[in-house]
């Protein structure tokens, strides 16, 4: 080689590699992260450092040492059983094929078996192949046969093995004739480089594949074991490849013929998946369904899969339309009450995807469905969610393990993995298309230089190959396809076409070591099907296309309709919602309360004693800051009043109403809630639960005058009670009960009212007090939610009954508490039992 040539592809790899070792080295111990491979680093260092107690430690509880898979054993593991078990009383059972040495890439050494073999006495050779059929065995030992030390190592031999089958006990037949073991497929052009190879092999693979599986199920291509048949079908084929690039020609190549893959060892993220960017822009609509464009673009994912004349169609039409957004916002409900993966789980049932479709991929949307539902359990926000699955979408490096994409959970499809991954495996049927191209590992090395230590590189790389050819083809139980040619590299074409790369591992053998043209390999070929377990093509018949039963969904602007019927009238309502959908409540300007919120803080600098809970802001902002400050204290604990001067700062209000506040919390939990002395501040907080969300399922439509007739059957209040109007609604009825406590065996419910009635205590009679229950419909209200108790009470409790554990409905009134037993600003009643359970029922 000329001195002036120059090679720098080694150097670069190796310094990075030094240098984001330490780096992550660095990480580890900042994160207090600890890997296997730090296990072992961590026990050699202790036993380099000459402690014979941990060595005596460890042979004391396991005197013997068995050691699987030998072959692999890289140096620390090595040095760590030797300085172990050192002695040569020592007994040490090694069981190794070093045949299948196939892991230097992560650290094996092959030299530590071939260092071992030597000092072990006894050797005991297992010569039975318990896996292959006695042809496929055959045909492996003719193969590996031809060149005389054909691992290129000292030391490993290949020693032909049996098949555990006998002669005719499992075969491969179709149209009731007998297939080979192996069969070559032999692109005979005499010059031809890697991408046309590349494309070629695909499509005789895939023609083989697919004809194979097209005769499985006309019943004409079986496997007959045992005098059983079995037919043929996509299950018990597997394509191995060397690397993720070549998985992704073949697995483009069946995805053509419309047959459904899956990629054992991807290492791809699913985030990365079409059904990622979907699932987001689902989400996106189901937090936003009034949004026209967004809920669009998620009905035109091919996971809904709606195309774009019906979309326009349920746009044009209201109710239809109407009916799409509550859906969405069903799915909002579903994920607040029982989690992100039911909704997913919810939209899988509704538009009716399959393990059987291509896209979307069911296996995909529910890996990101659990990874959504574990992320979300740690942020409880949604849009914080939303924006964490763009960041993983965007993200390309640094992916973790639990994001790869798994394997199609459908027993159905053509299986494509790595001949690394498929050690220790087996398949009926192995396609090996791409064994003849070079390793990704041997571009670095220069096939000009004729060096000594060059030399020996190409031939461990060289012998590595074999092994991995071994490997790869005693996967196989009754038929191996392998794709063979003359392939030449485009930047050096040699005299007499030789191929530049003899010295791959197939060729090798094929070649016994020398080089050829594809003419003389195209005679070599010939010769070994002479054997009958061997067959050579190099015309690849043309078969029949495959009809199969898998879909794929594709987003179409013509062919995919909306089949589900979307029922009118579906809808999730509150209390809230029915009182406010029809105008019967009068509600302040939203510029008044605002003004009034004005006001108080404009005069905020008034001296505290002039502020009392009466001069405190008015309206639904205030009412709401309060509602948090009463869910988030313990009530038997002492309030700080820096944290309620941090609320008051954090939602906008006057931190100098601290003291003020502080006061009227702690009355509002000291003021007796009856004669018996019953007060907020001495519950345990085992006997209560605060903001207690519940859905009551509507499964028949409710009309307002079936709703008023049991409401009003019985009113503590007034006899003129108004009648709520509303349309027949069916759906989830949803709410929140502010409080629920146990006293005495008896369960109460609470409801807190900041409602302003006047400037002082006098202003909240009970005349004044009944008026706003019944203006407000405080009395549907509270009945709703009795319902809603009832409903928890008897799914927890054995042998509930309502007279027994109900014990009624509070009303505080929070401005006019005055931590007397003056009764002033409460409102209790014990619906009778009836009305509860016609309540019930009428939801039923």
């Amino acid at each position: 080689m000329p001195k002036n040539k120059i090679f720098i592809k080694n150097p670069i790899p190796y310094r990075s590699y030094n240098t984001n070792k330490k780096d992550i080295q660095q990480r580890k111990k900042k994160q207090e992260i600890f890997e296997f491979d730090d296990l072992i680093q961590s026990l050699y260092k202790i036993l380099n450092k000459k402690n014979e107690n941990i060595s005596k430690i460890i042979k004391q509880k396991y005197p013997i040492l068995l050691i699987d898979e030998f072959q692999d054993t890289n140096r620390h593991q090595y040095k760590i059983f030797e300085k172990i078990y050192k002695s040569q009383e020592d007994t040490c059972i090694l069981m190794s094929d070093p045949k299948q040495a196939i892991y230097s890439f992560r650290g094996a050494d092959i030299s530590y078996y071939l260092k071992v073999k030597k000092r072990i006495k006894k050797h005991y050779q297992l010569n039975i192949n318990w896996r292959s059929s006695k042809e496929m065995v055959e045909s492996i030992n003719l193969l590996f046969l031809r060149i005389k030390n054909v691992f290129l190592l000292p030391n490993i031999d290949f020693i032909p093995t049996k098949s555990s089958y006998q002669e005719k006990q499992i075969e491969f037949k179709i149209n009731g004739i007998l297939q080979p073991a192996i069969r070559f497929l032999f692109n005979d052009k005499p010059i031809i480089n890697k991408n046309e190879y590349e494309n070629w092999i695909s499509k005789a693979c895939v023609n083989y594949i697919s004809f194979w599986i097209n005769e499985g199920k006309k019943e004409n291509a079986i496997i007959i074991k045992n005098n059983k048949a079995k037919f043929i079908s996509a299950k018990d084929i597997c394509i191995l490849v060397n690397n993720k690039r070549e998985s992704s020609i073949i697995k483009e190549a069946l995805h053509a013929s419309n047959i459904p893959t899956t990629f054992l060892s991807q290492k791809t993220s699913v985030f990365h998946s079409i059904e990622a960017l979907e699932l987001l822009w689902i989400f996106q609509a189901i937090l936003n369904p009034k949004n026209e464009f967004i809920l669009k673009r998620a009905l035109s994912t091919s996971i809904i899969s709606n195309n774009s004349y019906d979309i326009d169609i349920l746009t044009n039409k209201y109710s239809t339309w109407s009916n799409v957004i509550n859906e969405f916002s069903e799915y909002l409900m579903i994920w607040e009450n029982i989690g992100i993966e039911n909704v997913i789980y919810k939209i899988i049932k509704n538009y009716k995807i399959s393990e059987n479709n291509h896209v979307p991929n069911i296996t995909n949307i529910l890996h990101i469905g659990e990874l959504l539902e574990k992320q979300f359990n740690k942020t409880k926000k949604k849009y914080i969610l939303i924006f964490w699955l763009e960041k993983k979408i965007e993200k390309k490096q640094d992916i973790p393990d639990t994001d790869y994409i798994r394997s199609r959970n459908n027993k159905n499809c053509i299986k494509i993995t790595t001949i690394h991954k498929s050690k220790g495996l087996e398949y009926p049927i192995t396609c090996i298309p791409f064994s003849i191209t070079p390793y990704n590992f041997c571009s670095d090395i220069d096939s000009t230089n004729n060096t000594m230590s060059n030399i020996t590189t190409r031939k461990k790389i060289l012998s590595e190959n074999m092994r991995l050819l071994y490997v790869a083809l005693t996967r196989a139980i009754v038929h191996c396809c392998i794709g063979i040619a003359s392939i030449q590299n485009d930047k050096i074409l040699k005299k007499n076409n030789y191929s530049n790369i003899y010295n791959n591992a197939l060729k090798y053998v094929i070649q016994l070591g020398t080089e050829c043209n594809s003419k003389q390999l195209n005679i070599i070929l010939k010769k070994i099907s002479y054997n009958q377990n061997i067959e050579v093509n190099s015309i690849i018949p043309h078969f029949s296309t495959i009809s199969t039963n898998y879909t794929e969904n594709k987003i179409n602007a013509n062919t995919k309709k909306l089949t589900r019927i979307l029922e009118y009238n579906y809808d999730i309502t509150s209390y809230s919602k029915l009182k406010k959908n029809y105008g019967l409540l009068t509600f302040p300007k939203k510029s008044h309360i605002t003004c009034v919120h004005k006001n108080i803080k404009i005069n905020s600098k008034e001296k505290n004693k002039n502020v009392t809970p009466h001069s405190l802001p008015k309206g639904n902002i205030f009412g709401i800051f309060i509602h948090k400050i009463l869910k988030n204290i313990n009530f038997h604990e002492i309030i700080n009043q820096n944290w309620i001067s941090n609320q008051l700062e954090k939602n906008n209000f006057n931190k100098t109403w601290d003291v003020v506040l502080k006061n009227w919390i702690n009355t509002i939990l000291n003021t007796p809630l009856n004669h018996s002395n019953l007060v907020l501040s001495q519950l345990h907080p085992k006997n209560y639960i605060k903001e207690l969300e519940f859905f009551l399922p509507i499964k028949n439509k409710i009309t307002d005058m079936r709703l008023n007739k049991i409401v009003n059957m019985f009113n503590p209040i007034l006899n003129t009670t108004k009648k709520i109007c509303f349309d027949p609604i069916k759906g989830i009825l949803v709410g929140s009960i502010d409080l629920i406590f146990r006293w005495k065996k008896k369960y109460y419910l609470v409801d807190y009212k900041s409602n302003w009635l006047g400037h002082s205590i006098s202003d909240y009679s009970k005349k004044s007090i009944h008026h706003a229950i019944t203006t407000n419909f405080y009395d549907l209200q509270y009945q709703l939610y009795s319902v809603a108790l009832h409903r928890y009470l008897s799914q927890r409790i054995k042998n509930y009954t309502l007279n027994k554990y109900f014990g009624g409905i509070y009303i505080l009134f929070l401005r006019a508490m005055d931590n007397t037993n003056s009764q002033q600003g409460l409102f209790f009643t014990l619906p009778e039992s009836k009305i509860i359970k016609d309540l019930n029922d009428l939801f039923k």
